[in-house]
């Protein structure tokens, strides 16, 4: 059997294309991998990685879908007072439970937090903060209003790109205040403790994902855990098409929470200039010709997992074609039965490799009759 017809020779495309194709996944797993490190490295930082920045300013169609996804995407919760005390409340009790306080340390604490929700009352009743509040507000309604109209015009549109920049400055200064005031009460908490209870229980921190309470926790596990995971299988040449799927999937989200559409307003998540391609979808469709040859058996661990059975299946392969090949009619017997007539009833001449009458073979091969007349 000629290697042309081999199984393996199919998809083996040669050293320098393997080699290549091999590197390509190798760095695309490396790239994927060192991001999910670089994230979990953040995460026992003050500056832990989030992906709510991304999913804030994405733009395109699917903009208001990935700013959905953040809980109080517009910080509405965070401006109301009853939502205030519900959330500084929770805090205070973990605090509690944490350092094991007593009665008195209790009660001291529930002191603390009743002043501080009475200057945020007073805060929110002042006419100034309130009007702020009502302005910015009704600045959102009215974005989401042109936004989500499929009759908006296109200056429309672009003054509402404009007023939600504005918008969100005016958001990050109100819940700036908020998140204050917050603060301010977990460092007098965490005054209260004793050195024993410091030395026992140690400095209270918020728990790096609290998957109960915040939907955006989930997103950002599922984003570094994605990462590390693809780019390892990459690398490794582990269940890699499962680790080429994934990472496919998480390059698209990447290109639709920013496309590069001419039109849409450029992220300011998002670095270069492009026009509808952009490195997420170089990369994406790199993904893509990876998916089209079995690099993991070339080199990579499913190759000491699974390469055995491969292997198996493609000798049967080989056998069954090789047995084909060595057939005195050239493979043609798996379709005939003895002399069996043609669909026309003329019979098969094994020596001549004809079929048909013999006499009208020749005829028809002589000159003057190769056109039938």
């Amino acid at each position: 059997m000629s290697r042309s017809l081999s199984p393996t020779a199919a998809a083996y495309p040669g050293f320098f294309a393997a080699f290549a194709l091999i590197a390509l996944r190798i760095v695309i797993g490396w790239h994927f991998f060192y991001e999910g490190v670089w994230k979990i490295e953040t995460l026992s930082t003050n500056n832990r990685f989030t992906s709510e920045g991304y999913l804030r300013y994405a733009s395109g169609p699917l903009g208001e879908v990935f700013r959905r996804m953040i809980p109080d995407v517009y910080g509405f919760e965070m401006l109301d007072i009853e939502a205030i005390e519900k959330d500084w409340t929770r805090r205070l009790e973990a605090r509690a439970r944490h350092y094991g306080f007593d009665e008195a340390q209790k009660a001291e604490a529930q002191k603390q937090l009743a002043a501080k929700l009475d200057e945020a009352r007073s805060w929110f009743a002042d006419p100034t903060n309130d009007l702020k509040i009502k302005r910015y507000k009704d600045d959102i309604a009215y974005i989401l209003q042109i936004e989500q109209d499929s009759g908006s015009l296109w200056f429309e549109l672009a003054a509402a790109r404009d007023l939600r920049s504005a918008a969100d400055a005016t958001r990050r200064q109100l819940i700036g205040t908020v998140d204050g005031w917050a603060n301010d009460l977990a460092a007098s908490w965490d005054q209260l403790a004793t050195p024993d209870q410091l030395e026992t229980a140690g400095r209270y921190f918020p728990p790096t994902f609290d998957l109960w309470n915040n939907r955006l926790d989930w997103i950002d596990l599922a984003t570094i855990v994605g990462l590390t995971a693809c780019g390892f299988g990459l690398m490794a040449g582990l269940f890699t098409r499962l680790s080429l799927l994934g990472t496919i999937a998480l390059l698209s989200l990447f290109y639709l929470s920013a496309p590069p559409f001419p039109g849409v307003p450029t992220s300011p998540m998002s670095e270069g200039h492009y026009l509808m391609v952009n490195k997420n979808l170089v990369e994406l469709v790199a993904c893509l010709v990876l998916l089209a040859f079995p690099t993991e058996y070339w080199v990579g661990l499913d190759a000491a997992l699974f390469g055995a059975r491969r292997r198996r299946k493609l000798a049967e392969a080989a056998a069954r074609n090789q047995s084909d090949g060595d057939s005195p009619d050239g493979g043609l017997a798996r379709h005939s039965h003895g002399d069996a007539p043609d669909n026309n009833g003329d019979a098969y001449d094994p020596e001549s490799h004809q079929v048909g009458d013999p006499e009208r073979t020749e005829l028809a091969s002589s000159p003057g009759r190769s056109q039938g007349y």
